[in-house]
Order: C-alpha cells, then sequence, then structure tokens
C-alpha cells in the first residue's frame, strides 16, 4: 500500500503573494471595472485605453482588475483635467461651433448627436462632439493645421487656411483640459503627463474620405499648446500644367527631369510646396520600364511603379543607409524626402555621379541659396557642379478669390519700383494688357478675399557656365546674377508676374518673397 505525499507547502514569494491577495479581495473599497469607470465617469472604451497605456493605479486580483476609489482620485487630480462635468460654457461653445461650421455640417452634427449611439457619459460626450466639430470645421474649411493654443484667460482656436493663420473662436479657459484631454486620448498618447512634448496620430474618416491628424503637444507658460496637422489619404496630385510654371520653365524642368543621370533639387521654406512639386515631377517619369525607389520620412503619397521605404532611425534605418542599400536594388530613379545632412548629401552626388536620376528636396531661400547651403553642409564644390542639373525654389501665394475680385489700382511711384525689381529678375513688364485684382470678401472665401493658392517659381538650370563657378566658390550674388542671364526669373518676378494677371496680389507676393 502506498503512502500519498504530503503536499509541499507554497514557498514564502508564493505564500506571501497569495495572502496579499486574500486580504485585498477582502477589502471592501475594492472597484472591478464597471464599478471604476463609473466613478471616472469616464466610458469603459477610454477606461482601457488607459489601462492599456498603464497609467491607471490597479492590480489583479485572481486575473480582474481591481482598484481602489482613492487612487482612482488622485489620478483624476493629476490630469488637471477632469470631465466628470462638462464644463457650464459648453453648450454654448458647441452652438458657436455650428455656426462656424456652415448650414450642411451642422444638420449632420445635430442628427448624430440626436441619435448617439454610445457608452459615453454625457459630459464626456459634449466633450467629443466639440471636438469632432473643431477637427471637421476644420476640413470644411479646406485648413491645413488647427491651433489650440492657451493664454492667461481663454483657449484660443485658430486655422491655417491657405498658409495664413485665421483665428476662428476665443473659448473659455475652463475647455482648455478636456478639449486637451480628449485630443490625448484620441492619439492614444499619456494624458496625465503635462511636461513633456508629445506626438500622435489620429485616423478619421469625414465625407467619405480618410485622414490622417498628426497632433503635436508642447507645455507652454499658460498650459499645453497643441497643433494639428491635417493629410487628406485621398488626396490626388496636381498635374504639372496646374503647378503653375510657365511654359519656358516647365519645358526647362522637363528637358532635365529626362535626363538619364545628375540630381535635381526642390527647394524652399517648410510648408512651400516643395514637396507636392517633387512628386509631381516625379510622377511624370514613372514606367514599369523604369525602377524607381524612395525614401521618405514619412511617405505620404503612394505612387505606382515606385519601391518606397519609409525612415526608421530606431532600428538604424536612415537616409543614407537606404540610399546605401538602393545601390544593390538595381535603380534608375532614386528619390530622397530631403537632404538633412552631409552623410546624405554625399551618398546622393554619388548616385547622382554613377548614372541615376536623383531628385531630392532641401531647406533654401533661393536656387542660387541651395549651392551655398549644399556647401555649408560640407559638401565639396566639384561634386556639386558635376552632379547638379537643375534647382527648382517655390513658395505659395494665396489666390484671388474670382467670386470678388476686382480691379486694383496700383500707385504709380510703387509700380516703378516693382516694375525695375521684375526686370533686374528677369521678367519685364509690358505697357499694356496688365490688370491687378483684389477680393473683396464673400462667401465662398469667408471674407478674406483669397481662395486657393498659386506656386511661385525660380528655376535654374546649371549650365556649364554655373558649373564652372560654383567649382570656383564663387559668391552666390555672381550664381544670380549668371542664372538670370541664363533665364532664370527670380521668386519675385514670377510672382509679379502672375500679380500682373489678376492671379495674385502684389500686397500677396512681397509677403512670400520678402527674404529673396
Amino acid at each position: 500500500m502506498t503512502r500519498k505525499k504530503a503536499p509541499r507547502p507554497p514557498s514564502k514569494p508564493k505564500a506571501k503573494k497569495a495572502a496579499e491577495a486574500v486580504q485585498a479581495a477582502q477589502a471592501p473599497e475594492l472597484l472591478d471595472v464597471e464599478q471604476a469607470a463609473g466613478l471616472l465617469k469616464v466610458s469603459k472604451t477610454t477606461f482601457y485605453r488607459w489601462l492599456a497605456a498603464g497609467t491607471l493605479p490597479g492590480f489583479k486580483v485572481g486575473g480582474q482588475w481591481r482598484f481602489r476609489p482613492g487612487q482612482l482620485q488622485r489620478f483624476m487630480e493629476e490630469r488637471g483635467a477632469t470631465i466628470t462635468e462638462a464644463p457650464v460654457e459648453i453648450d454654448a461653445e458647441i452652438e458657436a461651433m455650428l455656426k462656424l461650421a456652415g448650414p450642411e455640417l451642422a444638420k449632420e452634427d445635430r442628427k448624430a448627436w440626436d441619435g448617439r449611439d454610445t457608452d459615453q457619459p454625457e459630459a464626456e460626450a459634449k466633450v467629443t462632439r466639440l471636438v469632432h466639430l473643431v477637427i471637421k470645421t476644420a476640413i470644411a474649411r479646406r485648413a491645413s493645421d488647427i491651433h489650440l493654443e492657451p493664454t492667461r484667460d481663454a483657449f484660443i482656436l485658430r486655422y491655417r487656411v491657405d498658409g495664413v493663420l485665421h483665428v476662428m473662436r476665443e473659448m473659455p479657459k475652463s475647455l482648455q483640459g478636456p478639449l486637451i484631454s480628449r485630443l490625448k486620448a484620441m492619439a492614444d498618447l499619456n494624458v496625465p503627463e503635462h511636461r513633456l512634448a508629445q506626438d500622435g496620430r489620429i485616423h478619421l474618416q469625414y465625407a467619405g474620405k480618410a485622414y490622417d491628424l498628426r497632433i503635436a503637444l508642447v507645455p507652454a507658460v499658460y498650459g499645453e499648446s497643441l497643433v494639428v496637422r491635417i493629410l487628406s489619404h485621398s488626396s490626388e496630385l496636381p498635374s504639372v500644367e496646374r503647378q503653375g510654371f510657365t511654359t519656358d520653365d516647365r519645358e526647362r524642368v522637363a528637358a532635365c527631369v529626362r535626363q538619364p543621370n545628375g540630381l535635381i533639387i526642390f527647394t524652399g521654406p517648410a510648408g512651400s510646396g516643395r514637396t507636392t512639386t517633387a512628386y509631381t515631377w516625379l510622377q511624370t517619369i514613372l514606367s514599369p520600364e523604369q525602377k524607381t525607389l524612395t525614401i521618405e520620412d514619412p511617405v505620404e503619397i503612394t505612387l505606382p511603379w515606385a519601391t518606397q521605404v519609409q525612415v526608421n532611425r530606431k532600428v538604424g534605418l536612415t537616409y543614407d543607409a537606404a540610399l546605401r542599400a538602393f545601390m544593390r536594388q538595381d535603380p534608375d530613379i532614386v528619390f530622397a524626402g530631403g537632404i538633412h545632412d552631409l552623410a546624405t548629401a554625399e551618398m546622393l552626388f554619388q548616385v547622382a555621379l554613377t548614372g541615376h536620376l536623383v531628385m531630392s528636396t532641401l531647406y533654401a531661400n533661393t536656387a542660387p541659396g541651395a549651392v551655398s547651403r549644399l556647401m555649408d553642409t560640407g559638401c565639396e564644390p566639384f561634386m556639386i557642379s558635376e552632379a547638379l542639373n537643375c534647382v527648382v525654389a517655390q513658395r505659395l501665394a494665396r489666390r484671388v478669390c474670382t467670386e470678388c475680385a476686382g480691379p486694383h489700382a496700383v500707385p504709380e511711384e510703387t509700380l516703378v519700383e516693382l516694375r525695375a525689381r521684375a526686370a533686374a529678375g528677369g521678367y519685364v513688364l509690358p505697357e499694356k494688357g496688365i490688370q491687378f485684382m483684389r477680393g473683396k470678401g464673400c462667401n465662398r472665401c469667408k471674407q478674406w478675399g483669397y481662395y486657393g493658392r498659386t506656386a511661385l517659381h525660380e528655376v535654374m538650370v546649371v549650365d556649364r557656365v554655373l558649373r564652372d563657378m560654383i567649382a570656383a566658390r564663387r559668391p552666390e550674388e555672381e550664381i544670380r546674377r549668371a542664372a538670370i542671364a541664363s533665364g532664370m526669373k527670380t521668386l519675385f518676378a514670377d510672382g509679379f508676374r502672375k500679380a500682373a494677371e489678376g492671379v495674385t496680389t502684389v500686397e500677396e507676393v512681397l509677403r512670400v518673397t520678402f527674404s529673396t
């Protein structure tokens, strides 16, 4: 007869853990998930999002989450913006945003609110509604960015439309915390963290289109300042003919794009549209007969017949690392989303000098200035002179609204001065056939007088004379004069021509070409 073995006593750590679990389970104040979400007055979806982010103070008992009310209350206090109650001003602010949104969006929002099917408490649902109204109104008004900025006594909402910021609302200060917290939660950011800068993304469907919203927060004196960049997944590239190039400039760039090798650079400040223009020209030469590789950060527009790679610095996939790998991929065309350092620049020059067509973008004010910028990064002048085929500088100027446009007289003394500057930049204004225009303001342009934007260009094709000057490190001003002599028109000259044709205004041209 076999004797049964006595069970082994649990180890001390396990015994201690079991005892703590029993003690915790017997504590009367512990709450389950549903009770905790009810205490915080948030939906289960939001509650689980916080739980997944590791910010909620809880622990597991028998595989189930449990929470102490006191710790939850401290958590909400640390957030600095609880949504247990909607601010009393929120209903008035929603009505104000509905007026800004326009009748169609307002009707759609009211219908959705009346028939809402959500587990969010009413306070949180109102905040969510206001956030969605802010975003959808921005999309309806063609805004590229939303700015939510705290001041001492208010919370300012601004939209960037056609490159210019417009103040839309001065919201009550009480809405600052709930709106920021809601946007953080939507972007899966750390909601309780208020001391550090954070970045995130929100994917949104609106009016049958997909949008990618990039969220950026920084801690400011009066609270967190938040900017939302709006990117449409369904946006199509404009044709070269709609890019605003003159016939002469378009033919000059097209000739360079058709070359089998060399480097083409599209330059301008942030927000100048240079990347879109680069994509547009790249699209004209994509074909199944050629291998095209791109490295971008991030990939914003997918292109046919192109293998597109996204930068991932965490694993070492940088611009120069990708370009080195591209050389083993038998490419014909290579596109780099930017020249950010010497290593990337030198690699691009090597690719261009070994028989490949290369396109890239660069931060510089003018086309001749791009040469100086490359030299400043440490590139050798002889490499620049041999590899560089063309530089296209660009600015975006607002178009005069065609619905309310009317003739505008420019003072003669001002016109004489502008004529001289344009002539020095390669454009001679004709004596007849010119008509300056200005928008008076209407419902279509929201009383701004402008609707949409057009591009101003400066195309510098690098010929033999310019190559010798670059190799000899000649000053930027000398290179500029030689480029104008060989057919380049400056940004101001191209803009002044568009103003004389009634496309934009003289004031707008002077604003965007001030530094050139």
